[in-house]
């Protein structure tokens, strides 16, 4: 019942009425139609004896475990999280939004799950990326044995230290200013009046992993295939619309763990009943202002 109570966003009061006098609630939970019900305490002390005996995770793991012994969910799909993996349920790729991506994390995730985060990183912020013009970063050839950089004309770096960046490592790379200061294409490579150009890396792993998505995110087919995102998007928006868990019930992380818990729960059932019935998921919500583009253009 309670994971019925959040596929319906229902109190404890209000999911009590629907038990004592609902036909689809008392069919759903075999009851017969004339049992009386349960008082609404009924449900809080059940969460209650839920967290104190650590049982938390039970009704997601037995309702994966069915799923997943009917084929209807399986390893190397499109989305991870961290307890799949003690599940046997760990996909291949992650698609995530591009708040959370960061060299660090795309290595990591390989590295411990063998996953593939599949996710916008950001750009070259440098003064010559920003403008599309001159030589940025990716106009450098980078030989990390040798620790050093060969610039598009040819003069190699003089200078090459580990440093540490707003609490990240990085590594500065400076090329002599008696070799820069004569160059003809000095103006589309460096804005200092006096000094050398400046380059900063990320250590070589992270850099490599960093060059590389920057370079597959610019591909029309990468951009088609992170649509995928889309569908997260959607699915967040039922958590919040359907279940309400934007703004916690209880007091206390285990109880607001729990809550998660059942949501998640609850939206497979629906989804799953949306699925096996044939019903169309929801179209993309188009904003105000498109609605009334479309309408102004009828």
């Amino acid at each position: 019942m309670t994971v019925l109570q959040f596929a319906e966003n229902l109190t404890d009061r209000a999911a009590a009425h629907r038990v004592r006098y609902g036909m689809d609630l008392k069919y759903a939970l075999g009851l017969e139609l004339d049992d009386p019900g349960f008082d609404a305490s009924v449900l809080s002390e059940f969460r209650t004896r839920l967290v104190e005996h650590g049982m938390e995770e039970k009704v997601l793991d037995l309702l994966l475990t069915a799923l997943k012994d009917r084929g209807l969910v399986k390893a190397g799909g499109k989305q991870v999280h961290h307890m799949l993996a003690g599940r046997g349920l760990l996909p291949a790729e992650h698609f995530l939004d591009s708040g959370y991506a960061s060299a660090e994390l795309i290595v990591g995730m390989k590295k411990s799950f063998g996953a593939t985060l599949v996710t916008p990183v950001l750009l070259n912020s440098s003064p010559q990326a920003r403008a599309g013009a001159g030589f940025d970063r990716t106009a450098f050839t980078i030989d990390w044995e040798k620790r050093q950089a060969t610039c598009p004309r040819g003069a190699t770096s003089t200078w090459w230290s580990p440093a540490t960046q707003r609490g990240t490592k990085a590594i500065v790379i400076k090329f002599d200013k008696e070799t820069c200061r004569p160059c003809p294409v000095r103006d589309q490579c460096t804005r200092s009046k006096t000094g050398g150009r400046t380059l900063s890396l990320q250590p070589r792993e992270g850099q490599e992993v960093l060059d590389h998505a920057r370079l597959q995110q610019s591909d029309e087919e990468w951009r088609a295939k992170y649509g995928t995102r889309a569908g997260i998007e959607g699915t967040i928006h039922q958590a919040v619309t359907v279940t309400g868990m934007r703004r916690a019930r209880y007091l206390g992380l285990q109880k607001t763990h729990l809550e998660h818990v059942l949501s998640a729960a609850a939206l497979n059932l629906i989804r799953l009943d949306a699925w096996w019935n044939g019903h169309p998921l929801g179209r993309t919500r188009a904003s105000h202002l498109a609605r009334l583009d479309l309408s102004l253009a009828a």
